[in-house]
């Protein structure tokens, strides 16, 4: 279906595609003669001066974006932002601020001689960071530190040229995702963009300011309030560059707690937020810094953008920490009576850990260092909520997840490995166990591992599918190819559109099977959260992943799975909560009782990962067993059910935190 142009039609969505002009008013459907409207981006509210749809590029293809300033809010302020952002993104050409063509701008006349404010600008994939904490939870130090020095280059691009922001906020800052193109060849290494390596841009220019009409001339200007981001002077028409760092802070702040800056209390001393105690997985230093950028008085603030990547440099080289591979060479010479007694807790505790229950994470004897954990993305629930709790237990003992860098490939168990047997990683958290091939990959060590939960995996649609379930059968044959249509497992016509995540080892062994591979029209994603919004969009979709991660979003259908025809299981509590009813407070929930009793038949375990040197004393293999320690204590395996997955053991009792 094509959307009308015209905000004053009745019935603005009942097009054809290949109408020329509107059935109900008349407006021509092809704007300019190259753009065709196929869905709004935010709610059409008749009370907002602007929308936003995305559109159909006819003449070069691909899908862009367009920002319509409506006929009856053409007041003199709200076209002169207008036009000001048109400026900023046509002058300002870099990665991360969204491309305007030279001919982006124009103006559409409607029958009734009202005109239509026009802007074209490049779509960006992905969400908005505002969404993006909804759904993931906080962000961690490493991640908080590369997203601030990207947005710093930003600002630098846009203060260079005499302009600042004046509404930076979390909703206004989109990660840059990328997916898997339709035609990507099969078995195709071809590297993709994912929330750990991702490209941060900046949006919303149209309250952006000229340096030279408010701080050189002295005026007062137009206020852009943004409750809990914006800067003090900016409230009384006083804004200036050091404005932007104001609001980067607090967008900051709520990044890394994951609360308003509205809801968090302020000390009455020195009007500053008190929010250290809710990040308590960043370094001093760091926290440092966002205090600085959120002084009261803008001279307070650091002077410019160069200021802060100073000081991020600076961060990033106290936190970075050498490679552990060489840590045990002092204890070799002159220690090695020593090293024998020190490593008799860990050997011992750790052998005995199959018949003893230990608590609490207190309980657990550890090594003194920083270790380096990543792996599947599955674990990601999982790791918000473990790493943070040992890491406040432990001063010495801390864990710190890594991303890949560009070199090693889209984050997963099998990147995870590598990276692990390259002495990039200390400990490996897997959605599998290694393989031998991987073993074989190990020198002077081998790798060792242990189960420490059960993940269901879901399989997904779109919510307005309403199917029974699948078999096991049939859900091979759709990703197989040999299934095209809805309508062959019980649907209405249409055609079916396979996703899948890029980590696809488990589902290619344990569903597929050696002799089946997937259809080459699979479109594969790297960050779970892209594929579940693709899906949503998506009529004819379908998706699996984490049951942790599908079950609760009220967009899409959790399908029940079943081993034989008739005998469905769903992965979720019934009764199913409909879309119409679906809620923040009032989701699905995952039933653990049915991967507990194996009758829902798409479960797998997760692993911990960690070298294994069977002829020496190692801090990493110490690490490594530690970590499977932590997890397996009681507090550790409430941890895992709390983030939905199935622990291995079961307690009645509670550990008191020390």
């Amino acid at each position: 279906m094509s959307y009308c142009i015209n905000p004053n039609c009745s019935k603005r969505e009942q097009n054809l595609d290949v109408g020329e002009y509107c059935q109900t008013c008349g407006t021509k459907l092809l704007i300019h003669d190259r753009y065709r409207l196929i869905k709004p981006l935010r709610q059409l509210t008749p009370t907002f001066p602007t929308e936003i749809f995305e559109v159909e590029d006819t003449r070069e293809g691909g899908v862009k974006v367009i920002k319509i300033l409506k006929p009856d809010e053409e007041s003199l302020q709200l076209l002169k932002w207008f036009e000001q952002e048109k400026d900023i993104l046509t002058n300002l050409e870099y990665s991360g601020i969204p491309k305007v063509e030279k001919d982006g701008y124009f103006k559409v006349y409607l029958s009734n001689s009202q005109k239509l404010h026009c802007l074209v600008m490049e779509k960006i994939e992905g969400q908005n960071l505002e969404e993006w904490i909804q759904h993931n939870g906080v962000i961690s130090e490493e991640t908080a530190i590369d997203w601030l020095q990207q947005i710093t280059v930003i600002l630098d691009k846009v203060h260079q040229q005499d302009f600042f922001h004046r509404d930076i906020k979390p909703s206004n800052i989109m990660m840059k995702l990328a997916q898997y193109p339709y035609d990507r060849p099969k078995n195709s290494d071809t590297e993709v963009t994912t929330i750990s390596n991702a490209k941060v841009v900046l949006i919303d220019f149209g309250t952006a300011r000229k340096l030279t009409q408010t701080v050189i001339e002295g005026k007062t200007i137009t206020t852009v309030i943004s409750s809990g981001y914006t800067a003090p002077e900016q409230l009384v028409g006083r804004a200036v560059p050091q404005s932007d760092f104001y609001a980067l802070g607090r967008t900051f702040i709520h990044l890394l707690t994951g609360i308003h800056p509205n809801k968090l209390p302020i000390n009455n001393s020195n009007h500053q937020l008190i929010w250290r105690e809710k990040a308590s997985q960043i370094s001093k230093p760091l926290a440092d810094l966002i205090d600085r950028l959120m002084m009261e008085a803008p001279n307070q603030r650091p002077k410019d953008t160069k200021a802060i990547l100073q000081s991020l440099e600076k961060i990033r080289s106290t936190i970075n920490h050498p490679k552990l591979a060489n840590y045990n060479q002092w204890l070799i010479v002159g220690l090695a009576t020593s090293s024998i007694i020190l490593c008799v807790p860990f050997l011992s505790q750790y052998i005995s850990m199959r018949n003893q229950k230990i608590l609490c994470f207190k309980d657990v004897t550890v090594p003194q260092e920083i270790f380096t954990v990543g792996g599947s993305t599955t674990w990601a629930s999982l790791r918000n909520l473990v790493h943070p709790a040992i890491n406040q237990t432990f001063s010495k003992f801390q864990l710190q997840y890594r991303k890949p860098g560009a070199d090693q490939g889209p984050p997963g168990s099998t990147t995870g490995i590598q990276m692990l047997l390259n002495g990039r990683l200390n400990i490996v958290e897997s959605s599998r166990a290694f393989l031998k091939t991987e073993n074989k990959q190990a020198e002077e060590f081998s790798l060792a591992q242990e189960r420490v939960a059960i993940d269901g995996v879901a399989v997904a649609v779109h919510h307005s599918l309403n199917i029974p379930g699948l078999t096991l059968g049939q859900l091979k044959d759709i990703y197989g190819g040999k299934i095209s249509n809805w309508n062959e497992v019980g649907g209405h016509n249409l055609a079916i559109k396979r996703f899948a995540h890029h980590s696809k080892e488990w589902f290619q062994d344990d569903v597929l099977g050696k002799e089946q591979k997937f259809s080459n029209d699979t479109i594969f994603f790297e960050e779970t959260t892209q594929g579940l919004r693709q899906l949503a969009q998506t009529p004819g979709g379908i998706y699996y992943a984490s049951a942790s991660l599908v079950v609760n979003q009220c967009r899409i259908r959790p399908l029940p799975i079943g081993r034989t025809p008739g005998k469905f299981i769903a992965p979720y509590k019934k009764p199913l909560i409909p879309l119409g009813s679906c809620s923040e407070k009032n989701k699905n929930q995952v039933n653990l009782e049915v991967f507990k009793n194996q009758e829902y038949p798409l479960t797998r375990d997760l692993f911990v990962i960690y070298k294994n040197y069977p002829n020496e004393d190692n801090i990493q293999e110490k690490a490594g067993k530690a970590y499977i320690q932590l997890l397996l204590t009681d507090q550790g395996q409430k941890l895992i059910e709390k983030a939905q997955f199935l622990p291995i053991k079961t307690s009645d009792r509670t550990c008191v935190s020390p």
